[in-house]
């Protein structure tokens, strides 16, 4: 019995963090030390070791039979086991990581085990994360990505462990370096251009790291522009992944980069040309009734809105004088003059033909409506040889007053610009009731 608890006692101090267990070879039984602290929640006293664990479903399948072996390796008499099991507590599955010790009586026969348990679950999710980046980088040119492990400690200090890849390795040291909030301050400031930068530094920064890990939150992605080594802008692909260090509060960030340059930019191109009118670049009917829908719903409190019919006159004559080709060059001029006439959140379509709608959100009155509609006929004239000249009539109606829908805004702006194309030309008039 002396000779037991000495051996209870060594183990014990060698497995630091480790619950300690006696296991009765001829009972079958598992019993927890009184000197043992319980680091996990097993039960205190088990029965039918090892096969009542496995029956009652609270070792995983997977690992059931080596669960047995090891059970089986000490009734045998080996002196040190070890395994590693997937094991059912209350707060749901875990991996348990044993080592055991045979103790002998005088005779040489096993009689005891000594066996010490371990939560390794952390420890093999961490692995379990470096196995599956390490095997999707293995197919992977070194200069498509740069990986960078990153362990953030209690001090903040975020240092980099390990680096994969070659694509930034033009990364002076001293960046490297530094702690992981500078790092990626330093890096947005002068590798980052447009608004991934501030993506970037909402997320890569160790307070937002640490809140997400603390709400379950483990991985993000998220896609920049960055200027490369020899200046070139290339889109990037962030994704980061965040497992907890074992037996610790310390967090290791895999932060990946990968050069998605030529697949985002095809990307964009389906997208624009979902949106956009394949030869002015403006929009199509279809988005432009998406926009407008949502900036007439979010129109400001005492403003107005303006929607703008807008004709090309003389379109046709340039057409049949110059040639088609002609003809679209001048619409590819017309969305430009119009675009430089107004707002980027302003919006501009090309319905068809020679025919384009602008929409003017929050206007703070009907008076600079009219003043940016008269810009834009004055921007948009242009001479032709042969005496051809091109100029816009347009013809506007104003949200709310004269409707709060694409479809009655249309059919007033419609009235006006008929009535301009009537009188004059080259001018613009706003809906008056008196033209219905």
């Amino acid at each position: 019995q002396l000779d037991l608890q000495k051996e209870e006692y060594k183990i014990a101090v060698q497995h630091s963090r480790r619950t300690i267990y006696r296991y009765n070879i001829a009972e079958r039984t598992l019993v927890k030390t009184a000197s043992s602290l319980k680091h996990i929640d097993m039960e205190d006293r088990m029965e039918n070791i090892p096969y009542g664990q496995v029956l009652n479903g609270n070792i995983s399948s997977d690992t059931a039979e080596e669960y047995i072996k090891f059970y089986e390796s000490i009734r045998q008499g080996k002196k040190d086991n070890h395994v590693i099991v997937k094991k059912k507590l209350k707060g749901g599955w875990s991996w348990i990581s044993a080592n055991a010790t045979t103790v002998f009586n005088q005779s040489g026969e096993p009689v005891y085990a000594i066996i010490s348990y371990m939560d390794i679950t952390e420890q093999q999710k961490m692995e379990a994360v470096y196995d599956k980046w390490k095997q999707s980088l293995q197919q992977r040119s070194d200069s498509s990505y740069s990986m960078y492990l990153n362990r953030l400690t209690n001090g903040n200090e975020g240092r980099i462990e390990e680096v994969q890849g070659n694509l930034l390795h033009f990364l002076p040291q001293s960046l490297l370096d530094k702690n992981f909030d500078e790092r990626t301050r330093e890096f947005a400031e002068n590798y980052v251009c447009g608004e991934g930068k501030e993506e970037m530094l909402s997320v890569l920064n160790v307070e937002s790291l640490k809140k997400r890990y603390q709400e379950g939150i483990r991985s993000a992605t998220f896609d920049l522009q960055c200027k490369l080594d020899d200046n070139r802008i290339h889109w990037l692909k962030v994704t980061l992944e965040m497992v907890k260090y074992p037996n610790s509060n310390e967090i290791q960030v895999f932060l990946l980069f990968e050069d998605i340059n030529v697949s985002k930019l095809e990307a964009l191109q389906i997208q624009s040309d979902a949106t956009t009118d394949s030869l002015t670049g403006a929009l199509n009917r279809k988005a432009f009734l998406k926009k407008l829908e949502y900036l007439i719903g979010t129109q400001k409190k005492g403003t107005l809105g303006a929607l703008m019919l807008i004709d090309v006159d003389n379109f046709k004559t340039v057409n049949d004088t110059f040639g088609h080709e002609c003809g679209d060059q001048v619409l590819v001029d017309i969305y430009a003059s119009i675009k430089g006439s107004i707002r980027n959140a302003d919006l501009v379509c090309r319905l068809g033909g020679d025919e384009f709608i602008v929409y003017l959100a929050d206007l703070p009155s009907r008076e600079v409506a009219c003043r940016k509609a008269e810009q834009i006929c004055n921007a948009a004239q242009k001479d032709f040889e042969q005496n051809v000249h091109i100029s816009m009539s347009i013809g506007v109606a104003i949200c709310p007053e004269d409707g709060n829908t694409f479809t009655e805004l249309y059919r007033k702006a419609d009235k006006a610009l008929y009535t301009i194309k009537r009188d004059s030309k080259n001018n613009f008039a706003g809906y008056e009731t008196e033209m219905e």
